[in-house]
């Protein structure tokens, strides 16, 4: 199976086309939710509206280009997570440090920093619909206790949660996949192509 629109195989097309839908109902959840909540904003936690005072056209900006950078950023992982691969034969705990920071000798280099934070940035988009969650509990007249001790805090927790289990099943699904291919495969995926025993074994991350 060849490379399509964006250097993508069809499979990954799907897999950012299935993104954008969640992206969608997940910020357009959590808009609702907020106007249900705190139609004045008063309540609203968001940076760009608690320190700048955006109001909802700031709020609604920011939906979109995140979003947009949500999609963008996970077809680039997709695209170029390959070849983030190290040499074959590491295991799990070796392969996550060298996918994520590289080799010693050669650093930390551009792409893998924007592989890495472009999956972060998908997976965070599930604190949008956990925040929409949220909106629904207040609205309902609930709210998490801890939540009410320091808001700020309480965002903060939910976005290292989010974080911390997106990066281990990142390097799970990638390492998962590494180890099926042999080692010709592996060196041919560092080189930045996808590797033909890769389009049949893809890792659902």
């Amino acid at each position: 199976m060849g490379t399509g629109f964006l250097g993508l195989r069809r499979a990954d097309l799907m897999r950012v086309g299935a993104l954008g839908v969640v992206v969608a109902c997940a910020n357009v959840l959590d808009l609702l939710t907020t106007y249900c909540a705190s139609p004045t904003l008063v309540h609203e936690w968001n940076v760009l509206h608690r320190k700048l005072g955006l109001g909802w056209p700031g709020l609604i900006g920011a939906k979109l280009v995140g979003g947009a950078c949500a999609v963008a950023g996970y077809a680039f992982y997709l695209r170029h997570r390959h070849a983030c691969y190290p040499v074959a034969g590491l295991g799990l705990s070796a392969f996550g440090r060298a996918f994520l920071l590289g080799s010693p000798t050669a650093g930390v280099h551009a792409r893998r920093i924007l592989v890495t934070l472009g999956y972060l940035w998908a997976a965070m988009q599930a604190l949008v619909a956990w925040v929409a969650i949220d909106n629904l509990l207040i609205y309902f007249g609930y709210s998490p206790p801890f939540r009410g001790l320091d808001p700020m805090a309480y965002h903060l927790s939910q976005g290292m949660l989010i974080s911390g289990a997106a990066l281990w099943r990142m390097v799970v699904a990638n390492h998962a996949e590494y180890v099926q291919l042999p080692a010709h495969a592996v060196t041919f995926a560092r080189a930045g192509h996808v590797p033909a025993d890769a389009r049949q074994s893809a890792p659902s991350a």
